[in-house]
């Protein structure tokens, strides 16, 4: 449906993670991330406190420029029916999916 090269079509193997650097992951950092900092917290707290202490700790740091803006492409199924004869499973899943409404289409807002 989406292609080889679509990130919804990967299945994540035990090799394929196990595989994985901290080299890779500099790199996915500095490609997708670049100066941006995503902090996450969790638990029980006061969040007007939180956010004074999280402010507090990282407000110096240097503002990231924006990244520009993606324009991921996905192209539509080829229409038609296709049969794959496997003889070692005894069952299957059958989907019917479509692409679904692209996160930049403004005609659904009010």
């Amino acid at each position: 449906m989406y292609g080889a090269n679509s990130p919804y079509t990967r299945q994540p193997e035990l090799a394929t993670i196990g595989a994985v650097t901290v080299a890779d992951l500099e790199a996915w950092h500095n490609r997708t991330l670049k100066e941006k900092l995503i902090v996450g917290i969790s638990g029980d707290f006061d969040p007007v406190a939180m956010e004074a202490r999280v402010r507090s700790a990282f407000e110096a740091l240097p503002t990231a420029e924006a990244a520009p803006p993606r324009h991921d492409e996905f192209a539509g199924p080829k229409p038609g029916a296709y049969f794959i004869d496997k003889e070692d499973v005894n069952q299957s899943n059958v989907e019917i999916v479509g692409l679904g409404t692209d996160r930049r289409n403004r005609t659904c807002r009010p």
